[in-house]
């Protein structure tokens, strides 16, 4: 399903017109943000999009042939980094036409699809993105042949010289934001101010996706559906075609011992990191974190939407447990915030005391949620 013409400048994005934050594209990443826009928009802001949107808020240990920890991270990254494995994202539903182009020919693409009362969402170089936080230069290396950190950003509107487009506030550098006076949600720039990063390169997305997949996505039954393949995936480990192991079980044992292997410094250097571009452990650490707390808060969300529909006492203790989940990995972040080198020992110590509360908040929400599948297939 895709619109002909719609109002994209009255929408609300990551905040509403009195500046409270959105919490389902709050917790999305860059793409998924972006889909979401476009889903509330042709179906509708009233549908539970928290539960459509979910991710797993799982960790995950890989490790190779003769034991040893070799990769770390969510869930929702490892299963799109090593194939196979068993992941429910909605996002494979979605029809992602896309069109690579460079320089003056985005510029001519984007101005059609906006002509043609399109929204455009576009793939682009963030390190010559003069509004991201992470900017570099306008002449920044690219390099094609190397892996580059993608960013996406939608682009709601236009005049004769410059582009209206959302931005996640998140890596938004306030600096460089000139907010629409339609709409503060939406930034203002030239377009010949995203021309160097589009001359490195811009794919340009077309989307849609059918009714009937927003109706099983916002629906009971995947909710069933995700959580089943959630607790099959923390009970289980998934073996790839190169002899590695990914463990959802083992991840929170495999990262204390991580925290306390001897040696080992926050503020330095892991083989793990060499994937990540991440410059110290605890970097890299808070990452990971981050990505968990987000999604608990979304699956949170999605789950306080059913509970009028489903009152039953399991579900009850399910969405229970994942508030108590939300609160220890919030712990966990903040404990590791503060952790500095002059706190050292201590502070390595705090952090192990929260893995450990959260250890044990992971146990009971995986039991919660096996007891409201166990209800749901009693009353099936």
């Amino acid at each position: 399903m895709r619109p002909q013409r719609m109002d994209y400048l009255s929408l609300d994005y990551y905040c509403d017109a009195a500046g409270q934050a959105d919490a389902v594209a709050s917790a999305l990443n860059c793409l998924n943000s972006k889909l979401y826009f476009h889903c509330k928009t042709w179906f509708g802001a009233q549908r539970n999009w928290a539960n459509m949107f979910m991710q797993s808020a799982l960790l995950c240990a890989v490790r190779d042939c003769h034991g040893n920890l070799r990769d770390f991270g969510s869930l929702s990254f490892m299963g799109a980094h090593y194939r196979g494995m068993p992941v429910l994202p909605c996002v494979q539903d979605f029809a992602l036409q896309r069109q690579r182009l460079q320089g003056a020919a985005a510029l001519d693409a984007i101005d059609a699809r906006l002509r043609a009362g399109q929204a455009v969402t576009v793939d682009t170089f963030c390190e010559r993105l003069p509004f991201f936080l992470n900017f570099r230069s306008f002449d920044a290396p690219y390099d094609p042949a190397r892996k580059h950190f993608s960013h996406f950003i939608l682009i709601v509107g236009m005049n004769a010289t410059e582009y209206y487009y959302v931005e996640d506030p998140a890596v938004l550098d306030r600096r460089q934001y000139r907010p629409h006076p339609q709409n503060r949600c939406v930034g203002i720039i030239a377009k010949q101010g995203l021309l160097p990063a589009f001359e490195a390169y811009a794919e340009v997305h077309e989307i849609s996706i059918d009714s009937a997949a927003v109706d099983y996505y916002t629906g009971e039954a995947y909710l069933r559906d995700f959580l089943a393949a959630q607790l099959q995936a923390c009970r289980h480990a998934h073996a790839t075609p190169a002899g590695r192991q990914l463990s959802c079980g083992d991840a929170l044992p495999a990262l204390t011992a991580l925290v306390q292997e001897p040696g080992a410094e926050l503020f330095g250097q892991h083989a793990l990191l060499q994937r990540s571009g991440a410059p110290d452990l605890k970097t890299f650490l808070s990452w990971q974190f981050y990505d968990v707390l987000a999604a608990k808060k979304l699956q949170a969300a999605a789950l306080g939407c059913w509970e009028a529909r489903l009152p039953q006492a399991a579900f009850s203790q399910l969405s229970l447990s994942h508030r108590y989940s939300v609160l220890a990995w919030d712990k966990v972040g903040r404990t590791l915030n503060t952790t500095t080198p002059e706190r050292g020992e201590p502070g390595r110590r705090a952090l192990l005391a929260a893995l450990a509360a959260a250890s044990d908040v992971e146990q009971r929400l995986a039991s919660a949620s096996a007891a409201f599948l166990d209800t749901q297939v009693a009353h099936g």
